[in-house]
């Protein structure tokens, strides 16, 4: 997929590339049959101001290609302390696609960031703030060598039943007990900082 291979074409010694994909997630639409992807592209900081840009592209022809096309990557965030784990989701019935993912604040804090798309994952508005403050990140489970926090935005399975309300979901330790599952509600259509519920 040329759109997440080394971007900005940077070499390094060595010939490994500069730019690094990771935590790469997809989603598909029901209704168009689009594919969307959304990793976090970790480059150098002459590119972003983190070292770190939330990226995204589409194809239209996944399914029975023999060689799928994609589109140009979009930048959908790329500012100071932007994180990593954007997951996209479709919202059936619409062009609209949300994007959530954790914005690592300090070692030990995080915010959840959300962008919106009317058109169907071609361009994003830009991102918002979903959490008020920054949360603590979740404690180690037991047995367990990683744990997800990520945030996810919950889009095509909600909007029937709750149309034009967005609920990113993500973990907080604020209480230093584990963790609480906290989720959060925009009655304007993810276009400003929604309130938060646990």
């Amino acid at each position: 997929m040329t759109a997440a291979t080394n971007p900005h074409g940077v070499v390094l010694f060595g010939g490994s590339a500069a730019d690094a994909a990771d935590k790469e997630f997809a989603d598909v639409d029901p209704d168009s049959g689009r594919v969307i992807l959304s990793w976090t592209n970790f480059t150098s900081t002459v590119f972003a101001p983190s070292g770190v840009e939330i990226s995204s592209a589409y194809s239209d022809n996944v399914l029975g290609a023999t060689l799928s096309t994609w589109s140009p990557r979009t930048i959908v965030s790329a500012v100071a302390v932007d994180g990593q784990a954007p997951v996209p989701r479709f919202a059936a019935g619409s062009d609209e696609v949300y994007i959530a993912w954790q914005r690592s604040i300090t070692g030990l804090t995080n915010n959840v960031r959300f962008a919106k798309s009317t058109d169907n994952g071609a361009t994003f508005a830009p991102a918002v703030n979903v959490a008020p403050t920054a949360h603590v990140t979740m404690d180690q489970v037991p047995g367990k060598r990683s744990r997800a926090q990520f945030p996810v935005a919950r889009g095509r399975q909600l909007r029937r039943t709750v149309p034009r309300k967005h609920l990113p979901q993500y973990a907080n330790n604020d209480s230093r007990d584990g963790a609480d599952v906290m989720m959060q509600r925009s009655l304007d259509q993810g276009s400003r900082s929604p309130g938060r519920s646990r």
